[in-house]
């Protein structure tokens, strides 16, 4: 007998979910994707990488009316804001997403420059 599980959100909080970054490590570019649950809604996504010090090295802005439950690819090719590769090592990323009614979700991750 198979079981099936799920679960219903009542809040209605404005989530970022599956925060991906691909690949990863990375060693020339990488693609940030993630989920949501504001279908049919006009999006402004802000990813900034930091040095594990919280430093910004390179911030991306990106707006997307999207149609589905997921973000668009959001491609970075590794360089921070002057254009130049950045060194290897850990970095950190913040994903923040803002509706076009001002609601507001963010998430983080770790990426890896090789």
């Amino acid at each position: 007998m198979a079981t099936l599980r799920f679960v219903v959100e009542n809040s209605g909080v404005f989530r970022l979910t599956d925060l991906l970054s691909y690949p990863n490590p990375v060693t020339e570019n990488t693609t940030f994707t993630a989920g949501h649950n504001r279908p049919d809604s006009e999006i402004d996504v802000t990813i900034t990488i930091l040095t594990t010090g919280g430093t910004p090295v390179r911030i991306i802005r990106e707006q997307f009316f999207s149609t589905g439950y997921s973000l668009p690819d959001i491609p970075w090719d590794g360089c921070n804001e002057n254009g130049s590769r950045l060194a290897r090592g850990v970095y950190l990323w913040r994903a923040e997403a803002v509706t076009a009614e001002g609601e507001r979700a963010s998430a983080t991750g770790r990426i890896i420059i090789l």
